[in-house]
């Protein structure tokens, strides 16, 4: 995989340092009279720089806020600013388990970029979980609760359309070059298009677009909240579901994926009509290379996975999708 580094825009590297001056700004607006304590780079997507700030308010309590500034390299800012902030804004109305949006700063004005600031949540990554079952059963209860959330006409304006999102690749005629240099491109390819035609048409909702392990904050057992929405999309809610079933399988917990389906489905009291288009469509996002999310994983503690075993993980994964497809 390429680098982290290699891949960040050379005019950002100022991001990666949050200046007084930036801070000052923010506490004029969210706490005046605050004094900063510390301020941090956190460990983030490739598509933005989090910083965590812990300042002391005037009554001398501690303030924890995070200020996340997205990267020029994944599209337009600005729109991934309203997407994360707006969607937050929604889903802490509705008292699901995310940050609670505190500032947005659209135009990067205030912060130096477009970004957003949001509250900060106590807890960590679970990998590997000491019950694979529990842990799966747990993950599939929340994102169920988060797809129950109805979306209305204001809601579904600001989000992104979640196919274009997860299977851009559809938009060509011709069989895009990440699938042509994989051996089972062209089966792949053909295969998707095939069950886009005959798609089942299913109630569209709120939709991650980017859920799996390292999304996800746990503490004392719970689930505390579901981070990074600047891709937060409305459609069908298999997508959430396929990609979360892909993430684990790359890693080898094909049984904790199965649960994890098991669980959503009784917990929304319905079977996923399209889950096999969807994880067809997740698989090509992981191309040319699925070990390019080795990284990822060994950032939340995998230390059992290498590039060969993800490999061979993401062929079995595609394999029973394409043996599904064709039943």
């Amino acid at each position: 995989m390429t680098n982290k580094d290699d891949l960040r825009d050379p005019d950002e590297a100022n991001l990666e340092t949050l200046s007084e001056a930036v801070i000052d700004r923010l506490l004029d607006s969210l706490a005046p009279g605050s004094s900063l304590k510390a301020a941090s780079l956190m460990q983030a997507s490739l598509s933005n720089y989090t910083h965590l700030v812990e300042t002391t308010t005037p009554s001398g309590e501690l303030m924890r806020f995070v200020v996340q500034r997205y990267s020029r390299l994944y599209g337009d800012r600005s729109q991934r600013a309203r997407v994360e902030y707006n969607t937050l804004r929604f889903l802490t109305a509705n008292n699901m388990a995310v940050p609670e949006p505190l500032y947005i700063d659209e135009a990067g004005t205030a912060m130096g970029a477009p970004g957003i600031v949001s509250s900060y949540l106590a807890g960590s990554h679970i990998v590997p979980p000491q019950s694979r079952k529990s842990w799966a059963a747990r993950l599939a209860e929340t994102l169920a609760k988060l797809h129950s959330v109805p979306c209305r006409e204001r809601e579904i304006e600001f989000l992104l359309n979640a196919e274009s999102v997860v299977a851009f690749f559809l938009n060509t005629v011709e069989i895009p070059k990440q699938l042509t240099c994989h051996r089972d491109g062209t089966v792949i390819w053909d295969t998707i298009r095939s069950l886009k035609q005959s798609a089942a048409r299913v109630s569209y909702g709120l939709v991650h677009t980017d859920l799996w392990a390292g999304n996800v904050l746990w503490h004392q057992g719970e689930i505390t909240g579901v981070i990074d929405w600047e891709m937060a999309a409305y459609g069908d809610p298999a997508i959430d579901v396929a990609y979360c079933r892909m993430s684990m399988c790359l890693v080898g917990m094909d049984e904790a994926a199965d649960h994890f389906l098991k669980a959503y489905e009784s917990a929304t009291d319905r079977r996923l009509e399209n889950l096999k288009l969807w994880e067809l469509a997740s698989a090509v996002g992981s191309m040319p290379d699925p070990a390019s999310w080795l990284p990822y994983w060994r950032a939340l503690g995998d230390t059992w996975s290498t590039p060969d075993t993800m490999r061979a993980n993401y062929r079995r994964f595609v394999a029973n999708a394409l043996n599904r497809a064709v039943m």
